[in-house]
């Protein structure tokens, strides 16, 4: 037996072997990272939604150096059509 803290978006916040405070009790297989803020509790059952999952400081870089390329990319083909 598991227990839940759940917030009002009903994100799983936390997760404990003992019955604490208003957390919610979960019998079932529990995925190790539940805590980390991108699972959800949904119809008693936990729902990972990895578009809320922290990216890690790589994946970032690699969203911020595509952006970039995509910005001199766009400013290339203005001043190729102006000219």
């Amino acid at each position: 037996m598991k227990y839940l803290q759940v917030n009002q978006d009903n994100l799983i916040t936390d997760c404990i072997d003992y019955a604490y405070g208003d957390y919610v009790e979960f019998d079932g297989e529990v995925p190790q990272a539940v805590g980390g803020g991108w699972h959800k509790l949904e119809n008693g059952l936990i729902v990972e939604y990895l578009e809320l999952k922290p990216k890690d400081e790589t994946e970032a870089l690699k969203d911020r150096v595509k952006s970039t390329e995509d910005a001199l990319m766009f400013l290339m083909d203005m001043q190729i059509g102006g000219l």
